[in-house]
């Protein structure tokens, strides 16, 4: 409530006995009510008025409003402050006494103004940054603390002894601190946003490392606060009893707010002036001001009468001289002008002279200045000018790191992050991510790759062969772009063009040549398309290598010149890892990948990264990231200039401001000594005219009193003003700031992309330190790593590198450069004065004399205090007070001891003793820079960021390379702070048990799934420490007898062997028997059974007969494993001669398809002639009959390559191709009965000898009781033994006009007719990709089926569309328009039943002779869906030929075309829209969606059961399909992304059966597409 006339003002009660009805005069101010008009005008009056006081802040002269206005504003002001501060700040005032609120104030605000109390939220650096923090407790500091924290100044004796007060106490001893200094304190805080809000963890932080928020605590509000709650009591104020209440103060104890002992303070009474004039009537208050309290003063004090009378005796007078003449008077007064113009003459001339003399001495002075100056730059700016490393003379010791000692050698560590961040860097062009799901390659997982053993299928198998399929991914990439497949040119010769002059390097491409065509001439197969699993990858591997630098076309060799900037042959990686480690290569030669150690898997690992870098498409990604750090650059500097441009925009625009303001400021000074000029001008011209005085002068009053209000403002208007223009400051402050936040922000972003694209360029180090040690930070594994392995740093220093203790701890300073200046100015003989004319040394030596702090130990920039040198000690040198050493900072005999904290700090600045490490010793042998002896480690890390600090503080700025190292970690420290945070330091170092630990882990995981294998396979599992080369024999000879058996048991052949179980148990028992005298294979050769046992060499190996480079095998290294491949060859050889008919059984790439099949014939043909035709010549040319005698196909190359194998991988690619190219379909195993579809039951299958078609002996009608012997044929192929119908003979009594009514007949056929017919055409062309066709049967059987058709139905048939086999279409067309000439044709074409059994007669009817699953699947298609449909030759007779007109009824009635089904799924599949679809979903991937979606559909599911032929027409697959499409629009919501690939997908799938000329009967339905709720 504001107070009125310093008085407490009350509000008038309203009237009493007020009605509701009565009219009041309402005080809006006041908020009081008035019956009488009088008193409510003499209350607005009195509102208005300036008598009015803020009950506050004491403000006066203030209305009523105003001083409302002035308490809301103070209240609002002091209202901010915390609970807790203002609990400890009433505790404070609560013990004071003092009789002055700006006494009060002062000793509660100079007290808790450095202090901090419990439970108040400060800022405190954490983690060297401000935090928001709440103190849980304060920490006083001991006795030692405060008293090591006081100067202590030591008076000594002449002795030196301390000298001793007069009550013989050391006068050391000084009295006890009631209140210790604020800042030796220490809080225990807590923050309150952690970043870990599970984990609570407290910190002592010192005081000089906390402060409260700006403006929480300030001086004028601290009064504000006070003079609310205070009140005078008698001579002091103290606390109103309501604050006491409010917080217990009286209860409240001082350890509760804070620490220590609690705070003394002055007491003070409030002064009352004493009236000492006893006389009556008024008095002065200068009387007041000056009386002493009665006493009188001593001019007042009556003086003894003797002093008042006494005199001071008077001297004698001299005698007076005798009167002088006129002329001596005046030869007197002439000889005085003349010594007085003497005087001033010789005074005028000394002046001159000393004028003279102060300027020469003044000038020498600034000469000596200038010259003092500018040796003093000198020598500064040579100090701090950067140098080698080696030649600074002030290093500082650097912490040390921690080796990397984990399973991978130290040595090799460096390799092996090179990997990991390749891996890391292009992760999404190679697609890790595909093959390691999540976080791609980890150090773990290499580390376990690199160093597992026992393993085949491990670790290290998976990212050999991610890292070989990627390079053939992306050679196959250059390939097709440069289009080599269609160059020619691959097999030319090489030239000196292409080689170069180095003949070593030109025969070394000619053998990689030579590789590279390897697997194309003996296998058929590139090496990329050569199978690879554990067995294969050593042999893959190594051919690739060799193969590496070979010619393969001139398409490709232009197009790698021009992509790759200039590329050669022998700029491949992998071909000089061949020429520099040919060990490595016969390693692998001898033994598998999995047996090399630790350095070669890594050094095999590098080279196929480095050809993986070599890649035009891994170029391409870099280039990219080259153009983004271009760009980002330039963005950043156009950032830069357009900030830099508004800058300069603002300071011109203040500058015209303030340009404005001072010219308007010399306006109105002009204007207004203008003005005084004027007036004083008139006030001269009214001095002349005294009388017209008088109302000149009133005149310009009354001109100022009109004046005087339109220019005065009142106090409202000049606050509105000066808010109004704070608040425009305020507003262009603050937009300033924002500018200049979002400047900062975006340049944040532009650099750390910059950084970003940089590092996806390459790996740049930070720098280097004094020993040539580069650090490292990498994406891929968190720490600073420092690597120590330079080699190339060149020799040891003539001299060692300097070292100076003193420079270490005082670096030069100016004044020392000033005092070193001075030194070389007295050296040149030029004067200098004693002392510099400031002060500043002699008040510096008082304080801080004495050397400075070091670089290391300046204090924090975030403190509120400078440092302050607590370590040092006064003491008493010479009479002068100096700082002392740590010597003299001992106690004495007599002193007193320092205190253990006290010694700790000051042993922070001892000079240290021994030199830093780094530096030259010049020696060479114990150097630790130069030296190549001392053992060292190659690979170390910082793990902390309290290590980064400190290698920041050792670090030389004044060095070249630890100066850019410095700068380059302080520019990159939040980067580096983030992944130091996330080093694991368990995963760098590595315990001796823990690699023990994990070694048996390793083994024992190894050994279970041997286990898990074996017990699948039903064996006896490997125990561990079986050697690899052992296991890879056993898995060989079990996947031969394996496919022997899948061979014998199919039926597609037999072992030409005397004894097939005496075979099998010897290779089953690690041994061989041929079982045969000899083996013959390729161009004749033959081997013998006791040449392999003897164990007899043969040239012509893959591996040496090649030509590679010489790899430093031995031939004789290993017989016994040799003798083993040469026998494990020969099984397999024996297993690739079981199949006799390989025209049948064998593909591509040992079978030949039909283009090659049809030269071979051809080139037979030709020989054949020529063997008749010169029969003379044939002895004659031996060279011919060779050629002509033996021709090589692809298996005997294959046989040939198999017999030259030197090793066990070698055989695992010929087994694995013989494996792929039989065509399993035919085998037995997989045949169906071609009448009930299923492959079970094979004791009662019988095959036709003929066509391969299985058929149960009780499916057959009539049913069999027993396999017949010999031949049997099905009924489609046993025509000939059918007995001709008698019926055959009325065919001659035939007339024409029968033939025309049967034409007539034929011409009203239902069209359905038709399209029967042109489903036997196309069904008729299918056939397996995988088989051989047998042309006459097949070409018999067409025209079979075109025949029994109407002669109208030519056209039909031509425009059939050409799914498969058009060519073999064209000719089916033109035999059938050949038989259908001709009279018998023409008349037997009448009745096609009559027609159809001449031909079954003839053994022309032989549709039947389709592949082996196609038939199977047409029949049983036929079965499922059309076997209650009648047959369309009624009008047969034969009744033996019922059963097999009944079986070709059901090939005939199926209505599915597989072939064209599986491309358009597969090609459903393939689409960039059919991703949603490939698998079926899960209840991981969609929780609801088996609740919603009833009948679950994808497209995989649709291929396999296709495959299972589950369908029985080209309709329950597009249903399925279709289906497939309604469930993704049911089950998602238009705006997915999957709605819209159903829908894409849905117009591709209708465009491909359109295109294929497929019908989707029920197109005309309508969709469903409700979507779920």
């Amino acid at each position: 409530m504001p107070l009125l006339r310093k008085q407490q003002f009350e509000r008038t009660k309203p009237p009493t006995g007020l009605k509701p009805e009565d009219e009041v005069f309402y005080c809006e101010a006041t908020n009081e009510v008035f019956n009488d008009y009088e008193a409510f005008f003499d209350r607005t009056i009195l509102c208005n008025s300036l008598v009015w006081s803020c009950a506050v802040t004491g403000k006066g002269n203030l209305t009523y409003e105003e001083a409302v206005e002035s308490e809301e504003k103070a209240k609002k002001r002091i209202s901010n402050l915390p609970k807790p501060l203002k609990k400890g700040l009433l505790w404070l005032t609560y013990k004071t006494k003092r009789g002055r609120v700006g006494e009060l104030v002062d000793d509660v605000y100079d007290w808790s103004k450095g202090r901090y109390f419990v439970g108040e939220t400060v800022e405190a650096v954490i983690g060297n940054q401000w935090c928001e923090s709440k103190i849980t407790r304060v920490i006083p500091p001991s006795d030692q603390e405060i008293q090591a924290d006081a100067e202590e100044i030591t008076e000594v004796e002449q002795d030196g002894s301390p000298k001793k007060n007069k009550d013989g106490a050391d006068a050391t001893e000084k009295p006890k601190i009631a209140n210790p200094p604020d800042h030796l304190y220490k809080y225990e805080v807590e923050e309150t946003e952690p970043d870990d809000e599970d984990m609570v963890e407290l910190h002592v932080i010192e005081a000089d490392d906390i402060k409260r928020e700006k403006g929480v605590l300030t001086r004028d509000k601290l009064s504000l606060y006070l003079k609310n709650v205070v009140e005078l009591d008698g001579v002091v104020f103290k606390l109103k009893p309501k604050a006491i209440k409010l917080y217990n103060l009286d209860t409240v104890k001082f350890a509760e707010i804070f620490a220590g002992p609690e705070p003394e303070f002055e007491e003070s009474i409030r002064k009352v002036g004493v009236m000492v004039n006893k006389k009556k009537g008024q008095f002065t208050l200068d009387g007041w001001a000056t009386s002493n309290k009665g006493e009188k003063k001593p001019s007042q004090e009556k003086k003894p009468p003797q002093e008042k009378k006494v005199k001071p005796e008077q001297a004698p007078k001299p005698p007076k001289p005798p009167k002088q003449t006129p002329e001596e008077l005046e030869a007197e007064m002439k000889k005085l002008r003349e010594a007085q113009a003497k005087y001033r003459e010789d005074m005028r001339i000394k002046a001159e002279e000393m004028k003279k003399k102060r300027i020469e001495d003044k000038q020498k002075e600034k000469e000596r200045k200038a010259e003092e100056k500018r040796l003093v730059k000198e020598i500064m700016q040579e100090w701090n000018s950067r140098r080698d490393d080696l030649d600074c003379a002030d290093h500082k010791e650097l912490p040390t790191p921690t080796p990397v000692r984990c399973r991978i050698p130290n040595h090799l560590v460096g390799d092996f992050l090179a990997l990991l961040e390749f891996l890391h860097s292009f992760s999404d062009i190679l697609e890790v991510k595909d093959s390691y799901p999540g976080t791609g390659v980890t150090f773990p997982e290499l580390e376990s790759a690199l160093v597992e053993t026992e393993a085949l299928d491990g670790a290290f198998y998976d990212i050999v062969s991610f890292m070989l399929v990627t390079l053939f991914d992306l050679q196959l990439e250059e390939e097709e772009e440069a289009r080599a497949d269609t160059d020619k040119t691959a097999t030319d010769e090489l030239h000196e063009g292409l080689t170069g002059k180095n003949q070593e390097i030109a025969n070394a491409i000619r053998a990689a040549t030579m590789t590279h065509l390897y697997t194309k001439k003996n296998l058929g197969l590139t090496l990329r398309e050569v199978h690879l699993d554990q067995w294969s990858i050593t042999e893959v591997l190594r051919l690739h290598l060799e193969s590496s630098g070979a010619y393969r076309g001139n398409n490709l060799q232009n197009w790698r010149y021009q992509q790759r900037g200039g590329w050669r042959l022998q700029d491949d990686p992998g071909f000089q890892f061949c020429l520099e480690n040919p060990q490595i290569l016969a390693s692998l030669q001898e033994v598998s990948i999995f047996d090399l150690g630790v350095t070669e898997k890594v050094k095999l690992l590098s080279v196929m990264m480095n050809q993986m870098l070599s890649f035009a498409g891994v170029r391409d990604e870099v280039d990219t990231r080259m153009e983004n750090v271009f760009e980002t650059r330039q963005e950043l500097k156009d950032a830069q200039a357009e900030e830099n441009k508004r800058l300069r925009e603002v300071k011109q625009e203040e500058w015209n401001r303030v340009k404005e303001e001072r010219q308007k400021i010399m306006e109105e000074r002009l204007k207004e000594a203008e003005n005084k000029k004027n007036e004083l001008e008139k006030k001269l011209k009214d001095d002349e005219n005294k009388d017209s005085t008088e109302p000149k002068k009133e005149e310009p009053k009354k001109d100022e009193k009109k004046e005087a209000p339109v220019l005065t403002l009142t106090t409202r208007q000049q606050e509105a003003a000066i808010v109004a223009k704070a608040k425009e400051e305020e507003e262009k402050v603050s937009e300033e700031e924002n500018l200049k936040a979002d400047w900062l922000d975006r340049e944040a972003k532009l650099n750390s992309a910059l950084s970003e694209y940089q590092r996806g360029v390459a790996v740049h180090c930070l720098g280097r330190d004094r020993a040539f040690r580069r650090f490292w930070v990498f994406d891929s594994v968190p720490g600073v790593f420092v690597e120590h392995d330079d080699d190339q740093i060149g020799g040891c220093r003539e001299e060692p590198t300097p070292w100076d203790p003193e420079a270490v701890v005082e670096p030069l300073n100016e004044e020392q450069a000033t005092k070193k200046a001075r030194e070389m100015m007295e050296a040149k003989g030029e004067a200098v004065p004693a002392s510099p004319s400031s002060d500043k040394e002699n008040k510096s030596s008082l304080v801080s004399s004495g050397p400075n702090l070091a670089v290391g130990e300046v204090g924090k920039t975030y403190s509120k205090k400078a440092p302050v040198l607590k370590q040092k000690v006064l003491g008493a040198n010479n009479g002068s007070l100096s700082v002392q050493k740590e010597e003299e900072a001992k106690p004495m005999e007599n002193g007193v001891e320092t205190t253990s904290v006290e010694t700790e700090e000051v042993e922070t600045k001892i000079i240290p003793e021994h030199p830093p490490w780094g530096r030259c010793l010049a020696n060479g042998v114990d150097c630790p820079v130069h030296s190549n002896i001392l053992p060292k480690a190659h690979w170390a890390f910082y793990s902390t960021m309290e290590e980064i600090d400190d290698l920041v503080d050792g670090l030389n700025s004044r060095g070249i390379r630890e100066g850019e190292l410095k700068e380059r970690i302080l520019s990159e420290r939040e980067r580096i702070e983030h992944r130091v945070k996330k080093c694991k330091v368990d995963q760098l170092v590595v315990s001796q048990d823990d690699v023990e630990t994990q070694e048996k882990d390793q083994l024992q995981q190894v050994q279970d799934r041997r286990d898990k294998a074996s017990k699948y396979a039903g064996l006896e599992s490997v125990p561990i420490g079986t050697s690899l080369q052992e296991i890879v024999g056993l898995s060989l000879r079990d996947q031969i007898l394996e496919l022997e058996e899948k061979i014998w048991v199919g039926s597609l052949g037999s072992l030409k062997v005397k004894n097939r179980d005496k075979w099998v148990n010897a290779i089953s028992k690690k041994s061989y028997e041929m079982g045969a005298d000899t083996l013959v294979w390729g161009e004749g050769d033959k081997v013998e059974m006791d040449r392999l046992v003897r164990g007899e060499t043969r040239p012509g190996t893959p591996d040496t007969d090649s030509g590679k480079r010489d790899s430093g095998a031995s031939n004789s290294s290993n017989s016994e494993m040799r003798g083993d491949v040469r026998q494990m060859a020969a099984a397999i050889l024996q297993v690739g001669q079981m199949i006799a008919d390989k025209e049948k059984f064998l593909k591509q790439p040992l079978g030949e398809d039909e283009k090659e099949k049809k030269k071979r014939l051809k080139r037979e043909e030709d020989e054949k002639k020529w063997k008749e035709q010169h029969p003379e010549e044939e002895e004659e040319d031996e060279e011919m009959e060779v050629d002509v005698k033996v021709i090589m196909t692809a298996f005997k190359r294959w046989e040939k390559s198999l017999m030259s194998s030197t090793n066990f991988g070698q055989l695992f690619i010929h087994l694995t191709t013989l494996d792929n190219s039989i065509i399993w379909s035919k085998s037995i195993m997989n045949t169906k009965c071609k009448i009930c579809r299923r492959k079970t039951d094979s004791d009662n299958m019988l095959l036709c000898d003929s066509c391969d078609n299985g058929h149960h002996i009780y499916c057959l009608k009539p049913k069999l009781k027993k396999i017949p012997s010999g031949d049997w044929f099905c009924p489609e192929c046993k025509p000939k033994e059918r007995v001709r119908s008698p019926k055959k003979k009325m065919r001659k009594s035939f007339s024409v006009a029968d033939a025309t009514d049967d034409e007539e007949d034929q011409d009203e056929t239902p069209p359905k007719k038709k399209g029967k017919s042109r489903k036997k055409i196309i069904e008729s062309e299918e056939e397996s990709e995988e088989e051989e066709p047998l042309p006459k049967k097949k070409g018999k059987g067409k025209k079979k089926v075109v025949v029994s058709e109407e002669e109208e139905e030519d056209d039909d048939e031509e425009e059939l569309p050409k799914k498969r086999g058009g060519k073999k279409k064209a000719e089916v067309v033109k035999n059938t328009k050949g038989k259908k000439k001709g009279g018998l044709a023409n008349l037997l074409g009448k009745r096609g039943a009559a027609k159809k059994a001449e031909q079954q007669m003839r053994g022309l009817d032989d549709t039947h002779e389709e592949d082996d699953d196609e038939d199977e699947e047409e029949e049983e298609v036929g079965k499922r869906g059309r076997r209650g449909k009648k047959s369309q030759d009624e009008n047969k007779e034969n009744a033996r030929s019922k059963s097999a007109k009944r079986a070709r009824n059901l090939d005939d009635s199926i209505d599915l075309n597989v072939v064209v089904l599986e491309d358009i799924v597969k090609g459903l599949l393939k689409h960039r829209d059919g991703w949603p679809f490939d698998r079926p979903i899960t209840k991981a991937d969609a929780p609801d969606y088996h609740l919603c979606v009833r009948t679950p559909m994808d497209l995989d599911t649709i291929r396999q059961r296709l495959n299972d032929m589950y369908y029985t027409n080209n309709q329950a697959v597009i249903n399925d399909i279709r289906l497939v499409f309604s469930n993704c629009v049911s089950y998602n919501m238009e705006d997915a992304e999957e709605y819209g690939c159903a829908e894409r997908l849905d117009k591709y799938f209708d465009s491909q059966l359109k295109a294929q000329g497929l019908v989707d009967e029920e197109a005309n339905k309508p969709r469903s597409k409700k979507r779920r709720l």
